[in-house]
């Protein structure tokens, strides 16, 4: 989520039962026409198996991350100046890739009517 220039990001995999993980980061944004950029200050993993919880506050990297917008039609593309990570948001889905790889998609809930 994008607010007034701070972010947050909340996700949950439990795509295996054995081991669940809960991400929670917050940070902060800067987004004009032509950039984003974002960066987190504070980020708690946690991490739940059969042994317990474990829990990690390591930040997944330091500073901000840059990406150049592009607008493709009806398609915004973010592509880091590095160009290792992108997101890719369209009217139905928002995809991310790293180093050219899918890593995550989200698809739009349908408007119940």
């Amino acid at each position: 989520m994008l607010k007034d220039g701070a972010v947050i990001t909340i996700l949950h995999n439990r795509v295996q039962e054995t081991s669940q993980m809960t991400v929670a980061s917050y940070g902060s944004y800067l987004l004009d026409a032509t950039r984003f950029s974002y960066r987190y200050d504070d980020t708690s993993v946690f991490v739940q198996t059969g042994a317990g919880i474990t829990v990690s506050r390591k930040l997944p990297w330091d500073g901000m991350r840059a990406f150049a917008v592009l607008s493709e039609g009806s398609s915004v593309r973010l592509r880091s100046d590095n160009g290792l990570q992108e997101f890719l948001f369209t009217p139905e889905v928002l995809t991310y890739s790293e180093n050219g790889k899918l890593q995550r998609v989200w698809r739009r809930i349908a408007e119940r009517k």
